[in-house]
């Protein structure tokens, strides 16, 4: 176990009881529910009509085993109970059921005297202690993240933390903390120059020298020099350090480790797989477990028009080895095409496993795989397909209700690759002209005389010949004018 990871386990805990601590008045509240319905149950057992027990308390109060039995029988003495008090019958409870009523009480007893037990326990802990404590911890977090010196009241908080763990453990882990702080130290006494000298004695490329440079600020904070040079010595001595583009050479340097990397490469060399598409891609030769970069899944997608500059650490931890496996594994089982030997749809073999699986399962849903020969492997990559589908079912352009007149009017059913290249002015001029144009007029229109089935150009390319600098023209065009195509 490393500190990264005893503090994790102790922010989980934190944060947990944190939660708990921030529900204790809907727990009190819940507690003086439960003393309402017991003393009313104590008066008379036939007031189980009047009682409201919540899910939660039922589940907490039956065994697993009876659970279910236990709340149909439960409900049908409620409305006998009902019944009783409404003199709608003349009956009277049996004595197996008054028998069940009164285990049900001592159930409700039961289960409030341990919410109030945990109450009382619970108001031991300082909220804002904890508040505190956690702030302390996330702030230790960030300076891993950013590679700064643990300072003195750091080390006296992470030396408590781990006081009562095994000897040998502690120990270990103190060594750890200060071999962290050593190389922090270590390595803000290098500069570029050191770099480039460096990386010139094992790489003589002037591209490498250039990468160093472009992300100097990036490499100057999170290199460890020790571990940079036992990887470019290791993939000199395997002489497959020129195999690596400059850039990737870098990234693995950086953010890779001698044991993963040998790894990765007796599997390669063992299964026949070392091919150059390999040595281009960085984050295989990296341990994706270690990983602190957290951003790939949470991250919004960034459009090829933004200017924003990649940095090496996003392209070291983008997916790693196993999932791109596992997505090829999944798509040629589905009957499309993906390989990472040819080099085959490799964006999708590199898009997170989960949205694969999940656009696979909307665009079944919604009907679009029948014809699996025709269906682009690339729209499984696609973000938001399930309000674009939506929109192009609004837009009659999918299970339109015209299909048998127009049958070109199912065009994503023939066409799916659209739902991902449909631009925003796109769908907006489509939703004008199906608002202001009968369907007749509408699919004649949007659809091309020449190439049957083809949405025209006018539309798709040239927003139907507008000349506009911006989309904010082009919205405002169409909100102000009727837009015909002819």
């Amino acid at each position: 176990m490393n500190i990264k990871n005893v503090i994790a386990k102790r922010l989980k805990k934190l944060e947990k009881k944190y939660f708990e601590l921030g529900n204790i008045p809907s727990q009190k509240n819940k507690v003086n529910l439960l003393n309402d319905s017991i003393n009313h149950l104590e008066e008379d057992i036939s007031n189980l009509a009047d009682i409201e027990i919540d899910d939660d308390t039922l589940k907490n109060i039956f065994k697993e085993e009876n659970k279910e039995e236990y709340k149909t029988l439960l409900n049908k003495l409620i409305i006998v109970c009902k019944a009783i008090k409404m003199n709608d019958f003349v009956i009277s409870l049996t004595d197996t059921q008054k028998s069940f009523i009164e285990y049900f009480l001592n159930e409700l007893k039961s289960y409030r005297d341990k919410l109030k037990r945990k109450l009382k326990n619970d108001s031991i802990f300082n909220i804002e202690d904890m508040e505190n404590e956690i702030i302390k911890l996330e702030s230790i977090n960030q300076k891993f993240e950013d590679n700064e010196i643990l300072d003195k009241d750091d080390f006296s908080y992470l030396f408590n933390l781990i006081e009562d763990m095994d000897f040998n453990d502690k120990l270990n882990l103190l060594i750890s903390i200060k071999n962290y702080n050593d190389n922090i130290e270590k390595n803000k006494k290098v500069d570029l120059n050191t770099l480039k000298n460096l990386y010139s004695k094992y790489d003589k490329r002037e591209e490498v020298i250039d990468e160093l440079t472009k992300n100097s600020d990036e490499v100057l904070k999170y290199i460890d020099l020790e571990k940079s040079i036992s990887i470019l010595e290791y993939l000199t001595q395997r002489r497959i350090i020129n195999k690596f583009p400059p850039r990737v050479l870098i990234i693995i340097s950086l953010y890779g480790d001698v044991d993963t990397i040998n790894s990765r490469l007796e599997y390669l060399i063992n299964n026949r797989e070392l091919i150059d598409f390999y040595f281009k891609t960085p984050n295989i030769w990296i341990n994706q477990k270690n990983k602190e970069y957290k951003g790939r899944q949470k991250r919004n997608n960034i459009s090829k028009e933004n200017d924003v500059k990649r940095t090496l650490r996003s392209e070291a931890y983008m997916i790693s080895y196993d999932e791109m496996k596992l997505n090829e594994t999944f798509i040629n089982s589905k009957g499309l095409s993906a390989s990472l030997a040819r080099k085959d749809n490799v964006k999708a073999l590199k898009t997170p496993h989960y949205k694969i699986v999940n656009n696979y399962n909307i665009y079944k849903y919604y009907g679009i795989l029948e014809d699996g020969e025709s269906f682009p492997t690339s729209a499984l990559t696609f973000s938001n397909a399930l309000d674009s589908l939506d929109q192009f079912i609004e837009l009659g352009l999918l299970h339109s209700e015209y299909a048998d007149t127009y049958p070109n009017s199912n065009y994503i059913n023939r066409y799916p690759s659209a739902l991902g290249t449909f631009k925003d002015q796109i769908i907006l001029l489509l939703y004008k002209l199906k608002q202001d144009l009968n369907y007749n007029e509408y699919y004649s229109n949007i659809f091309s005389n020449k190439f049957d089935g083809y949405i025209k150009n006018d539309v798709t390319k040239k927003y139907c010949g507008l000349k506009l600098d911006t989309e904010e023209d082009f919205v405002n065009e169409i909100l102000k004018t009727k837009i015909l195509l002819i």
